[in-house]
């Protein structure tokens, strides 16, 4: 029983195998047009007798009836319908389909050159408006976060600068100040912590930026004055900044530091009274 079974699934498994083959599928279709009056001969009305006879006489017995109908032409039909059909086809429809495009540029061309009508023509101004205000609000919104930004890093700068200030005023732990050493030596010193009228204050980092100042005989650079003094930079311009408030040194336009009238008054005050740190 079981090789009953093993035998007819190979009879379905080879019978599923040629008619899934296209060559295979159009040979049976194309045998089926060629001999569709033995078909409905087969399947019609009379004795087997009957039909029998109708056979032999709708199909000699000749090699040219047998060869033609039984497998000639079905399968030059089947050869055309799997070869030549496909690139007959493709070419078919690649001319279709070229012709779709020309027809649909065609109407576009039409479309494009006709007037608008007044519907169209305020729906197209509309959606320009909602574009334009879409973008206006994205801009404002960007400036707004630049502006902020900004601020933050001016807060962000100040703070540093103020920080690096105060690190650099603040005397070491241990240490004495020049004016303790001169009061235990008995010594008489000038006020180095304010000039003659007394409006403006001078620590010693800005009395050694000064006198390094006062050394060159024209401006110098920012760079040059905190890499001889070993200064951060961002700490020398603080320093500068608050000597040009007091009048003590100017900022030409190329950005070069010197020495104002008063500024040199001062130096050379400091450099008599010998008052003059290192720098």
């Amino acid at each position: 029983m079981d090789t009953l079974k093993d035998i007819w699934a190979s009879l379905v498994a080879g019978v599923q195998e040629r008619t899934t083959n296209p060559l295979s599928f159009a040979f049976i279709v194309s045998w089926c047009l060629w001999n569709f009056k033995l078909i409905f001969i087969l399947a019609g009305d009379g004795t087997t007798a009957e039909r029998l006879h109708a056979v032999d006489m709708l199909y000699p017995c000749t090699l040219a009836t047998y060869v033609g109908h039984a497998f000639g032409a079905p399968l030059a039909t089947a050869l055309l319908y799997v070869f030549v059909y496909p690139n007959i086809s493709a070419k078919v429809i690649d001319q279709y389909r070229r012709k779709q495009v020309a027809i649909a540029n065609s109407v576009r061309q039409i479309e494009g050159a006709r007037l608008l009508t007044a519907e169209e023509s305020r729906r197209q101004i509309r959606d320009h408006e909602l574009e334009r205000t879409t973008w206006q609000d994205t801009e404002t919104k960007l400036r707004s976060q630049l502006r902020e930004a900004r601020e933050a890093l001016q807060a962000a700068e100040s703070e540093v600068t103020a920080a690096g200030t105060r690190a650099f005023n603040r005397p070491k732990v241990g240490t004495k100040q020049p004016s303790d050493l001169h009061a235990q030596s008995g010594e008489v010193v000038p006020e180095l912590n304010s000039h003659s009228d007394g409006s403006y204050s001078l620590d010693d980092n800005k009395i050694r930026i000064l006198l390094h100042i006062s050394k060159y005989s024209s401006t110098i650079s920012l760079d040059v004055i905190a890499s001889n003094m070993k200064l951060n930079p961002t700490f020398a311009k603080a320093e500068l900044q608050e000597l040009d408030g007091g009048d003590y040194v100017y900022q030409d336009r190329s950005e070069y530091w010197g020495l104002t009238e008063k500024g040199a008054k001062l130096a050379v005050k400091l450099l008599r009274d010998g008052e003059h740190p290192e720098g």
